[in-house]
């Protein structure tokens, strides 16, 4: 099988960074990353997963810009009697489907 990320990404604790301070933040306030990540403003993954070159952390920040919105990538889960496809929260607004809010999950 081949992935084009690390499955887990996303995912709560999935960040692990050499700045313990940024480290405790990400697990301190998983779901609200938005205020640290200039680029993406993504709530689940932060912008420093982004290659540290200028010109991607660029691309998602004008790809943003140019939609007027954050990048809003979906995906439909199969329904079965353990899923529940009608909870909208916080963390999962778009019942039934993966959300994804940013570049990193699904370009290069």
């Amino acid at each position: 099988m081949s992935l084009t990320n690390a499955m887990h990404l996303g995912t709560e604790f999935s960040v692990y960074h050499e700045d313990e301070e940024l480290r405790n933040y990400v697990h301190q306030n998983h779901g609200n990353l938005e205020s640290i990540n200039q680029y993406t403003e993504s709530k689940f993954i932060v912008d420093s997963t982004i290659n540290p070159h200028p010109r991607f952390g660029n691309i998602a920040k004008c790809i943003r810009q140019r939609r007027g919105e954050k990048v809003n990538i979906t995906v439909p889960l199969f329904k079965d009697k353990n899923t529940d496809m009608d909870a909208v929260t916080e963390q999962d607004p778009y019942p039934g489907q993966i959300y994804m809010d940013s570049m990193p999950f699904g370009m290069g």
